[in-house]
């Protein structure tokens, strides 16, 4: 993932062993890991994004505060957005406030 996003650099990664039926509060779509990541780091979730391709993406970053934004996906999704790629995802959120911002489904 890291090389298709250059030049982005990244301060971490966050995974989760658990299997589902673990219930785990870092397993998504619980919000535990983006909450500990955010005090972490120091970061607002509510001005961060969520960018994933399954809906439990959108909902742990939606539980977190986050923006979300689902990708290559085109049926109904709770995202801010949905993005075909990476790219067009990298679009939305480059977009000055107020326009292009709304929720778009």
């Amino acid at each position: 993932m890291c090389h298709l996003l250059e030049p982005v650099t990244f301060a971490r990664f966050e995974y989760c062993f658990h299997h589902p039926d673990d219930n785990c509060p870092c397993r998504k779509p619980k919000p535990a890991m983006i909450l500990r990541a955010s005090a972490d780091l120091e970061i607002d979730p509510r001005r961060s994004y969520m960018v994933g391709d399954k809906e439990s993406d959108v909902e742990a970053g939606n539980a977190a505060g986050c923006r979300t934004i689902r990708l290559g996906h085109t049926a109904a999704s709770r995202a801010d957005f949905v993005a075909p790629d990476w790219a067009s995802a990298v679009d939305w959120i480059l977009r000055p406030k107020g326009k292009g911002l709304e929720k778009l489904k």
